[in-house]
């Protein structure tokens, strides 16, 4: 029950285009504020196909090579989280909601950063993986996310696995998170498999950090519909990708 103390929303959303996965993302937090929801939800989720996504203040122009990628069948797709261009495909990607007033401790943002990405740390060691976190005191992001770490990302040697961008509204925080599956995925591994395994690693991680359980929820139907329109009216218009 989501009434439970510390109770947290999760939804296990599988694989989607880019744009619906941004406009669930967005649908979510809209409702979130709405409703001044109490509890975070935390949200997993794949591409079912290769993906550039964009930070919100972006320029076009920064991005070289962009026109290849959309030529290779790359969907492009602007989010409404700052940072960098991040390739997805081949990666666990994962939103998290938390009303600020109810959950304090997430209000600064590098604090914030920290304590999301100490959760993936710990779900990603119990999996076996030697994380660090990126003692870089650079603290904005380069045009491609995955080339420039900042403060608190997370590396397996000097390679960057996981990173994260946000956005704040009304009291609310919406994190969107990448971990890249390079540093991981071993030649023979199914991608699918290895996704499920990450994906139960890190559910353990958030419950074990923050002392959490979460419930699973699903969308309504006026939810899905929503999500769909502005994946179509939004997410997948030129002049909200190309915009800048």
């Amino acid at each position: 029950m989501l009434n439970k103390k510390n109770c947290w929303g999760f939804y296990d959303s599988g694989f989607n285009e880019g744009s619906y996965n941004m406009a669930v993302d967005e649908m979510l937090l809209n409702h979130a504020v709405a409703k001044q929801q109490k509890y975070p939800t935390l949200r997993i989720y794949g591409f079912y196909r290769k993906t550039v996504t964009i930070g919100y203040g972006q320029k076009i122009k920064d991005l070289a090579g962009l026109d290849d990628y959309k030529k290779q069948g790359y969907e492009i797709c602007r989010r409404i989280t700052g940072g960098g261009a991040v390739f997805h495909g081949e990666d666990l990607t994962y939103s998290l909601i938390v009303p600020l007033q109810a959950f304090p401790d997430f209000a600064p943002a590098m604090r914030s950063y920290r304590l999301i990405h100490s959760a993936i740390a710990r779900g990603l060691k119990n999996y076996g993986l030697k994380v660090s976190f990126s003692v870089c005191e650079n603290n904005a992001a380069g045009p491609l996310c995955f080339e420039t770490p900042v403060r608190d990302d997370l590396l397996i040697g000097k390679r960057k696995i996981a990173g994260g961008a946000q956005k704040r509204v009304a009291d609310f925080m919406l994190h969107q998170g990448s971990i890249d599956f390079a540093s991981i995925k071993k030649s023979e591994q199914n991608f699918f498999n290895l996704f499920e395994e990450v994906k139960n690693f890190v559910i353990d991680g958030f419950k074990k950090t923050f002392d959490t359980d979460f419930v699973l929820l699903d969308f309504s139907l006026k939810e899905l519909q929503e999500a769909s329109k502005l994946a179509k009216e939004k997410y997948q218009a030129f002049s909200w990708n190309f915009r800048c």
